[in-house]
């Protein structure tokens, strides 16, 4: 199965911290946000990499030949055309890796697991279904309201604690998204 990295999108929350208009190429300690997601597919032991990109974005290819990330040729690029959402630029890489694949999103980064993505990938080939991670919002940055699986309202938490990759959670195509039952976790 291929790893899929969506990069085309604006990233207009975290504007301010762009590097060269690019928020994957954020650093924490040293490394992009762009090359952590690419470290956790490569460990994940993924088929290839695509990256979705835009024509705004060409700072994202420059960095990644700048650090040497395309000489192992497991990463190919693809090119949103639009900015017309999240969806639509995971469906720019279908030509290249099928309806298969796993998306590791640069922006979200998951502490106190080694390998969240190894753990998709364990869990898809043990059910054959379609798996999504889940995982509490860390702390102190905010955390999510609601009983209805959507996204209410964000308030600043009080608790500082980190929490770490608490599960994953099996949809089935016959269940409607968000699950109004409890979800089964593995």
């Amino acid at each position: 199965m291929w790893g899929v990295i969506p990069a085309a999108g604006r990233g207009s929350r975290v504007a301010d911290d762009h590097v060269n208009g690019c928020k994957e190429l954020i650093e924490i300690n040293g490394r992009t946000m762009l090359q952590r997601t690419i470290d956790e597919l490569r460990a994940a032991e993924v088929d290839g990499i695509v990256i979705v990109t835009s024509a705004n974005k060409p700072a994202i290819k420059t960095s990644l030949e700048e650090s040497g990330e395309l000489t192992r040729g497991d990463i190919k690029f693809v090119e949103q055309a639009e900015p017309n959402g999240l969806v639509d630029a995971i469906s720019q890489a279908i030509p290249i890796c099928g309806e298969n694949m796993l998306v590791a999103t640069p922006d979200n980064l998951y502490l106190r697991h080694p390998c969240p993505a190894f753990e998709l990938l364990r869990v898809h080939g043990t059910s054959q279904r379609c798996v999504i991670g889940v995982v509490p919002v860390v702390s102190p940055w905010g955390e999510m309201l609601g009983d209805t699986g959507r996204v209410d309202s964000l308030y600043n938490s009080k608790n500082s604690e980190h929490r770490a990759l608490s599960g994953i959670l099996e949809k089935r195509k016959t269940k409607p998204f968000p699950l109004t039952v409890p979800p089964r976790w593995r």
